[in-house]
């Protein structure tokens, strides 16, 4: 009786190992996942800010050009953005970053 306890659980053990070393790739696969979906999310937002950027830039340097100074606030230039509320804006520089996407 006790070398079938012993082999039961030596193959209790051996299923519960098997089981949880294929729990890592499935893991990882779910990542992979969620990491592609956010990238598909996440492209047409990305896009509508290199269009604010753009804008935001372009209007900045013609303000520039006519007063000599960059504007104090992004507000004061009346533009249509889709995220007006997503920009950092440094009026001594006339620098505009994203806060979402920082690297544009």
């Amino acid at each position: 009786m006790f070398s079938y306890i012993k082999t039961y659980t030596l193959l209790f053990t051996l299923m519960l190992a098997l089981s949880l070393a294929s729990c890592k790739p499935a893991e990882e696969a779910n990542e992979t996942i969620k990491e592609g979906t956010k990238t598909v999310v996440t492209q047409p937002d990305r896009a509508r800010v290199l269009s604010d950027v753009a804008i935001i830039r372009q209007t900045i340097e013609a303000y520039h050009a006519t007063n000599n100074s960059y504007p104090q606030d992004l507000k004061s230039l009346n533009l249509a953005l889709n995220f007006p509320d997503d920009f950092i804006y440094d009026p001594a520089t006339g620098k505009v970053q994203n806060k979402t996407f920082p690297n544009l």
